[in-house]
């Protein structure tokens, strides 16, 4: 049998000899790809892509279907549909900045509003609020 090495020098696993001497590895150790199409249909998929379409995030899609927002994604980019970027929304951004201003911080208003910290931070960095300086920089000014 030959043996496959990982860095440290421990085995991953073994192929039997039959398998290096062929060169066919049987359809049991191949990694099937994963195909959402498959599991959700021609009905399921429409349905996404009219939500999407209609106005819904990816990632209330992503919640709604039991999916990642990176599957959601995937799938629309592949049907054609046109992504959009979405910062904050009107009410988001209002509630952010009285959030930041309150003198929480990024981090902190991200989890509060389950957003990225990108988002926020180019929100109100967008909306032309004034920006403190982070832990990390303090020995800037």
């Amino acid at each position: 049998m030959e043996v496959l090495w990982r860095y440290s020098n421990q085995p991953i696993y073994t192929l039997p000899a039959q398998i290096v001497r062929s060169g066919r590895v049987p359809p049991a150790l191949t990694k099937q790809p994963h195909h959402i199409d498959r599991r959700f249909g021609k009905t399921g998929i429409a349905q996404l892509c009219k939500g999407y379409e209609a106005g819904k995030s990816a990632r209330e899609l992503a919640a709604k279907y039991h999916i990642s927002k990176t599957s959601v994604r995937r799938i629309l980019q592949k049907h054609g549909i046109p992504l959009r970027h979405q910062g904050l929304t009107p009410d988001q951004l209002r509630y952010a900045t009285e959030l930041y201003q309150a003198g929480k911080s990024i981090p902190e208003v991200a989890k509060e509003m389950a957003l990225s910290q990108n988002v926020v931070y180019y929100g109100l960095k967008q909306a032309g609020v004034t920006m403190r300086w982070g832990r990390h920089d303090k020995d800037r000014g």
